[in-house]
């Protein structure tokens, strides 16, 4: 799936099914600690109360509690090649264009790049995240959007990462290789695969007795779910350079 930023507004729409997103409001602590027993979430008791100026997208890990505040950016657009996605759906059902661009149905992949960089255009995106998307971004696109489409990837760059590393096959290697520790990369793409500037990367633990999948859901959940909204907000507002390959983030 390929979402489009504009770098203007505010962004309320980065909602997965694991997370709460509320509108301009102070929220006090207490209030999600009520919402959540429900569901046998408990919370310390004591904790500030977060005002938030823009809208907040709170995620719960455990025990713990992440609230990211996304400025100056929205959704423009969101893009799969797979009419099932339910990214689409979700999309529709906040007031975002969804569409499917599936190269079955251009007469060449050459045909399908084109039509891909020309919705893009359309939308005038400055940013182009890839959460998700197995379609090879072809170069004519990575020309035009330099260093503004980032993409992320369920290991610690440049361990089980590049052609043949995604979906499970990550977690596979990770396994079978027996390390100790993984986590998630967000960065931006290049030409390669997977060799693009490192923008953010989150550590994730591995445990006796992982499984693939059980291991796949975690970094989502402790890694990928954390830093993907924490590089789109860095980027919207400027942090984000690249520098001889590298890239610097002004805190």
């Amino acid at each position: 799936v390929l979402f489009g930023f504009r770098q203007h507004g505010i962004c309320g729409h980065l909602l997965r099914h694991s997370g709460l997103c509320f509108p301009q409001c102070t929220i006090r602590y207490h209030d999600v600690r009520q919402m959540l027993h429900i569901v046998g979430v408990t919370f310390p008791q004591k904790h500030p109360v977060v005002t938030a100026p823009h809208p907040l997208i709170i995620r719960f890990q455990g025990q713990h509690v992440v609230c990211i505040s996304l400025h100056r950016a929205e959704v423009s657009v969101v893009i799969s090649n797979n009419a099932g996605a339910y990214a689409l759906e979700r999309a529709k059902n906040k007031g975002i264009d969804a569409v499917c661009l599936s190269p079955k149905t251009f007469a060449s992949r050459e045909a399908f790049n084109e039509a891909l960089l020309a919705k893009l255009q359309s939308y005038n995106v400055d940013l182009v995240v890839l959460a998700g998307c197995l379609v090879v971004i072809p170069q004519s696109i990575v020309d035009a959007y330099p260093n503004k489409i980032i993409n992320i990837h369920p290991s610690l760059i440049p361990s089980f990462c590049g052609t043949g590393y995604y979906g499970l096959k990550v977690h596979e290697g990770v396994l079978s290789r027996g390390v100790k520790v993984t986590g998630a990369t967000v960065h931006f793409v290049d030409g390669g695969t997977d060799t693009g500037p490192i923008i953010l990367q989150k550590a994730v633990e591995v445990h006796e007795g992982d499984t693939p999948k059980a291991l796949q859901q975690r970094v989502m959940e402790e890694a990928e779910w954390v830093i993907m909204p924490r590089a789109i907000d860095l980027i919207a507002n400027g942090k984000v350079t690249v520098e001889d390959g590298h890239v610097k983030i002004k805190e």
